[in-house]
């Protein structure tokens, strides 16, 4: 009597036909979020090198790039939801702030997250305070301003900017918004190409007097009395 040894099924699967090498490297969506980031880094590195940069061209040009892989990833039947879903979300976040740089000429820098400056009367005031990403407050409340009309620009590219001003200083504010809200004094206006501009009573006569320039992209933007 012969016996047959048991059936022990391949556990690593069949092998590659004849010719045909198993696939290797990266998928379209990783190459994409790579050339994505690579991209925002060299951006970055030009901006802090002062280099001359025209950043509204910065969002169109990496909204082509997701396209591409987007079209490429289709094709080819991938299904990479987690490098090119990533890198999507970095194109629609840039492309925003470089829109609000073409309409209303908003500087795309300064940093991303939460900030904070509060001059004091020893400190001079800057003529610009200007932020990326995030929340920005200006607190002016202790700023001793120099006899005359002093301006100050303060600008965000996405996200939120408080301006607080002390009562009783004269403050003529110029509050443009592309996409939000904007709050001057208590007067709120909601919704796209906003330009809420007013003055404190008094502000033509005043022997010394805060002129604000407010640009947000998109996001809401105050100018508060405290």
């Amino acid at each position: 009597m012969s016996t047959q040894a048991p059936h022990r099924p391949d556990v690593g699967g069949p092998p590659p036909p004849p010719g045909q090498p198993p696939r290797l490297g990266a998928s379209v969506g990783a190459v994409t979020l790579g050339l994505v980031l690579v991209g925002l880094g060299v951006v970055a590195l030009l901006v802090a090198l002062d280099v001359d940069v025209p950043l509204v061209l910065v969002g169109p040009g990496i909204l082509v790039v997701v396209g591409i892989g987007v079209l490429v990833s289709g094709m080819r039947g991938e299904r990479d939801g987690g490098g090119l879903g990533f890198a999507i979300f970095l194109a629609i976040v840039v492309a925003l702030a470089s829109l609000a740089t073409a309409v209303l000429e908003v500087p795309l820098g300064g940093g991303i997250g939460d900030r904070t400056h509060e001059p004091t009367a020893v400190e001079v005031v800057q003529d610009e305070y200007r932020w990326g990403i995030g929340d920005l407050t200006v607190d002016l409340r202790d700023a001793e301003l120099d006899a005359g009309t002093t301006q100050v620009e303060v600008s965000v590219a996405i996200g939120q900017l408080e301006v607080i001003v002390p009562d009783g200083m004269a403050v003529e504010a110029d509050v443009q918004v592309a996409g939000g809200a904007a709050e001057v004094f208590g007067y709120r206006v909601d919704g796209v190409g906003i330009d809420n501009t007013r003055q404190t009573d008094g502000f033509d006569q005043a022997d010394r007097r805060l002129s604000l320039v407010v640009r947000v992209g998109f996001g809401e933007a105050h100018v508060v009395v405290r």
